[in-house]
């Protein structure tokens, strides 16, 4: 399929080009043919542009002229295809062309009859009737998690703050965390996919990890590289509902999609309803 749209957007420009150029006759000097086609000393200009060496244009001109005949030469064989794969051609440029239409036109239209603002409450009340389709596919926490070099002075101390619950120590952790840990996350009210927080970590070698978050508020393992602390705050297992906060953005795009293709669907009536009452078709 990619393919084939590739082949489709290639004809349809070739298309538009061929049309372009047979209603502007060129007068210039021609610096290539095959055929009856002629290369121009003008297209070759549209190529030179911005600063490039004398040297440097001529062998992109040689380049561009190469290239330009292989291409003309190619197409020359094309006209060899069946009168049925003609048709056929012609047919998905004709398709391809209005589905660009279209879609240029859908996009106009959106872009100055919608509004994509969503508020608070649109989201929060799509989560509550919807809440069920929002179950987790993994382990989320809200947690504390930093590396700190084995030989760092300042390790028992970062252990002892990130154990503490006061909320002075929280400033402190942070701050310790950036002289010394090489790596850290030091944030309780953002949920995490557990496996995105521990990779590259021993504790990614866990096996069941749902296990492990459900039983472990605080934990410390070490490997060659350093000393890897992680407290877990709080955390909802895979198949639980999602925290709203979570999906929050996934709503919202939601949303957005849905206010869209109902506006198209009502333009799309009102367009039909409008040329039938004019009379615009009829079915034989």
């Amino acid at each position: 399929m990619p393919n084939n749209f590739l082949k489709i957007t290639l004809l349809l420009l070739f298309c538009i080009i061929f049309v372009a150029c047979s209603k502007e006759k060129k007068t210039d000097k021609i610096v290539a043919s095959v055929k009856d086609k002629n290369l121009y000393l003008s297209d070759l200009k549209e190529i030179l542009t911005g600063k490039i060496t004398k040297k440097d244009s001529a062998e992109v001109t040689k380049n561009y002229i190469e290239s330009w005949i292989r291409n003309e030469v190619f197409l020359l064989n094309t006209k060899e295809i069946s009168p049925e794969d003609e048709k056929n051609i012609e047919k998905q440029v004709e398709d391809y062309r209005q589905s660009l239409f279209r879609y240029s036109f859908e996009k106009n239209y959106l872009k100055k009859n919608i509004k994509e603002n969503i508020s608070q409450a649109e989201i929060n009340d799509f989560y509550s009737k919807n809440e069920d389709e929002f179950m987790l596919k993994q382990n989320i926490v809200q947690a504390y998690f930093a590396k700190i070099p084995t030989k760092s002075v300042e390790k028992e101390n970062i252990k002892k703050l990130m154990l503490s619950d006061k909320n002075e120590d929280l400033l402190l952790l942070k701050n310790a965390c950036i002289a010394n840990a090489s790596m850290f996350k030091i944030e309780d009210t953002t949920w995490v996919d557990f496996e995105e927080l521990v990779k590259n970590s021993p504790l990614e070698q866990i096996t069941d990890k749902t296990n492990f978050v459900r039983n472990n508020r605080f934990k410390e393992i070490s490997d060659s590289t350093g000393t890897y602390f992680l407290k877990i705050k709080t955390f909802k297992n895979a198949n639980q509902p999602a925290p709203l906060v979570f999906v929050e953005e996934k709503i919202k795009a939601m949303l957005i999609m849905q206010r869209r293709t109902d506006a198209l669907r009502k333009l799309e009536e009102e367009l039909y309803q409008k040329a039938l009452k004019n009379k615009d078709f009829e079915i034989k």
